[in-house]
């Protein structure tokens, strides 16, 4: 697959394609389906399959703001190649674009520039200046022009439709295992390991510290979760908080209790998978008792990493 970040320059190596355009942000599985959708078309036309999508996210540059990052660009992107995309680019999102009219971006970005002979979009999906190019408007333009028109139908999980924003909001409660649903695979977070007080150390459970990261993080509390160090893989517990045991008002940190690894991992870059949340934060009334409690939570953590992992279903979802 090609990364594009300019549809010019596309344009010269493509004159003809099927074409689905938006943030998709985490690429949960809605999105996985218009994809799926799209890559079919491509297959069956054979033509190219081009994704488009933004950034900075277009409330941005709007003077909104905009909602924290599932996904950083670039892990859009591989997971878009994971799923066939012949092509993605990346589109810089400006204040020039945001006021082009649907129309003219449509014939002369798509249509000009692409060759696009299909359309594939999602039912929130709204092109051009004041999100006016909602699906109902583009059909307008399905006769004017000549390609064809999909508008791919939501996902449903439980009695919810699947989205970015409602995997923000799971996320946000802790609620990972329903983000996991969403997205068809467990949500992670890529950072790169600081150096801490080393107070986990002392007690016995040494932690990897996380940095800053541009990406939501889920909601405090501790979590089963997996960490991947380069091509490994191991279950770990972490806490998200500001460690009221310790101390008042300390700062929000990101703290992983990696199991059944001994090697180095300040200044890696790793990536955690997190899987369910085992309980909420809590100030314990001494650091024994925050020992004895964080040893039930690897007991709880096993547990749970082998529940999931044999769940009927999981072997594909399971992180390798």
């Amino acid at each position: 697959m090609a990364i594009w970040f300019d549809l010019k320059k596309l344009g010269k190596t493509c004159s003809d394609s099927v074409v689905t355009i938006g943030n998709f942000d985490g690429v949960h599985r809605g999105h996985q389906q218009l994809i799926q959708e799209v890559v079919g078309r491509a297959r069956s036309k054979q033509t190219r399959s081009v994704a488009i999508t933004f950034d900075p996210h277009p409330a941005a540059v709007l003077g909104r703001t905009p909602p924290p990052l599932l996904m950083l660009p670039e892990d859009r992107v591989a997971r878009l190649t994971e799923l066939g995309i012949d092509d993605c680019v990346i589109l810089s999102f400006t204040k020039e674009l945001a006021h082009m009219e649907a129309e003219a971006f449509v014939k002369q970005e798509l249509i000009d520039q692409l060759g696009m002979k299909s359309l594939f979009i999602g039912p929130s999906t709204h092109i051009g200046r004041n999100r006016e190019g909602t699906p109902e408007r583009l059909v307008s333009l399905v006769e004017k022009y000549g390609f064809e028109l999909k508008v791919i139908a939501p996902m449903s999980e439980g009695e919810s439709m699947v989205s970015s924003s409602r995997i923000r909001r799971d996320l946000v409660e802790g609620n990972v295992d329903s983000a996991l649903e969403q997205l068809g695979r467990p949500f992670e977070t890529r950072g790169q390991v600081v150096s801490g007080e080393a107070l986990g150390r002392q007690m016995g459970t040494p932690t990897a510290n996380l940095g800053p990261v541009p990406t939501l993080l889920p909601g405090k509390g501790v979590y089963a979760t997996y960490m991947r160090v380069g091509q490994g893989l191991f279950p770990s517990v972490t806490n998200v908080g500001n460690r009221p045991t310790i101390g008042e008002h300390l700062p929000l940190t990101v703290e992983t209790h990696v199991l059944d690894f001994t090697g180095e991992l300040l200044a890696k870059e790793v990536t955690l998978l997190w899987i369910k949340r085992i309980r909420s934060e809590k100030k314990f009334a001494s650091k024994e008792e925050l020992v004895a409690q964080i040893q039930k939570d690897v007991e709880v953590t096993r547990a749970e990493l082998q529940r999931w992992g044999g769940k009927e279903g999981n072997k594909s979802k399971h992180p390798k």
